[in-house]
């Protein structure tokens, strides 16, 4: 469980990722900070589409990661086609706010090479800006074609703590017999090595809207 209007984050953004397709698989077509972990992009595709046996485009969804100390961190992801997935991560519960985000970047073509010098100082703001007081019901985000304009998103507050616009719409649509197939998947799931920590997946009764996983070091 987790405190959908907590603000305890340094960053408004933690790392950018895009992906594109390659042959059978996706590969990082860009990713920001540079110098982020390859561990990122690599946990996002092999845990992103685990829970499903036929991969879908024009769909939003959310990772939940989590260390031993309980940090959480949330990756938002849209997969607008078949050749593109784009990703942001943050230490924020703000589904709508992100996916918000991502559909201005893709609508743009800001994930393109040739849009670069757009989305590069779009991206610097997000991630250089800290979130607003838990009574701000919103957060505002500078045009990425013009920073004397800013884009306004919902958050959640303690007094409107359900604006949940994106997740109710999951929720609504998911078919039911992807609900059975999840959580029989669940329950078979083995504990998996690899050469990062190893991952095992735990499904919240309240995370219904997303994968959930927790990675623990093993001895």
């Amino acid at each position: 469980m987790f405190d959908l209007c907590g603000r305890v984050a340094r960053s408004i953004a933690n790392y950018y990722i895009s992906f594109e397709r390659a042959g059978t698989g996706y590969v990082v077509r860009r990713k920001y900070p540079p110098d982020s972990s390859d561990v990122y992009a690599a946990r996002i595709l092999e845990f992103g589409f685990t829970c499903c046996t036929e991969r879908r485009v024009g769909e939003d969804f959310v990772i939940v990661f989590t260390d031993e100390r309980g940090t959480l961190e949330f990756v938002f992801c849209h997969w607008p086609n078949d050749q593109v997935i784009l990703c942001l991560a943050s230490g924020l519960p703000w589904f709508g706010c992100f996916h918000g985000l991502l559909d201005i970047i893709w609508r743009n073509d800001l994930y393109r090479d040739s849009r670069w010098h757009v989305l590069h100082p779009f991206l610097s703001r997000l991630m250089t800006t800290g979130p607003p007081p838990p009574s701000v019901d919103h957060v505002t985000c500078s045009d990425p074609f013009s920073i004397s304009r800013h884009i306004k998103f919902r958050i959640p507050t303690s007094n409107s703590p359900h604006n949940l616009k994106y997740v109710m719409e999951y929720y609504n649509a998911l078919d039911t017999s992807l609900w059975i197939h999840i959580f029989v998947w669940l329950e078979s799931k083995p504990m998996k090595n690899s050469l990062v920590p190893s991952e095992r997946i735990v499904f919240s009764y309240f995370a219904w809207f997303c994968c959930y996983f927790i990675e623990t070091s093993l001895s």
